[in-house]
């Protein structure tokens, strides 16, 4: 089911997404419906605040890839930051260019429960940390 995308609603996107207590039925459909969501929009990456719902779930879709992140944590981030150009499905039109980490390593629970560590490097490093910002309140526009 495709859900309506918050755009240019800043005070809902400035709340921070609290963490999922349990991977149930209700977030694995939450987590199609944000797949379903992302294609109709033609994104990258869209996180559950930006389709109203403040917990910190995201999925993306790179290059034929689809990943969902419940609960993500970074636990490592390469010093080494690229700096590149970003748009923002709640904000059309803006684009700025944010400087992120290359790569990362992220641990996160999949839509069965399991804890996954992946490394994450370029654009899908840069997808995870724009998400990751909407999950705690901070926009493009920010930087």
């Amino acid at each position: 089911m495709i859900r309506p995308i918050v755009t240019w609603d800043l005070p809902a996107l400035r709340r921070r997404s609290l963490p999922v207590p349990d991977v149930t039925r209700d977030i694995r459909h939450l987590v199609a419906d944000m797949f379903d969501t992302l294609q109709e929009a033609g994104g990258v990456g869209l996180s559950a605040i930006q389709v109203g719902v403040p917990l910190r779930v995201a999925v993306l879709a790179i290059d034929g890839h689809r990943l969902a992140l419940i609960n993500p944590h970074v636990l490592v981030r390469n010093r080494r930051r690229v700096k590149g150009v970003e748009g923002c499905l709640s904000l059309p039109g803006i684009v700025r260019k944010v400087k992120r980490p290359y790569d990362m390593i992220v641990s996160f629970m999949d839509t069965d429960g399991q804890a996954f560590q992946i490394r994450a490097d370029g654009l899908q490093a840069r997808v995870i940390g724009h998400e990751m910002d909407h999950m705690d309140g901070k926009l493009i526009v920010d930087y």
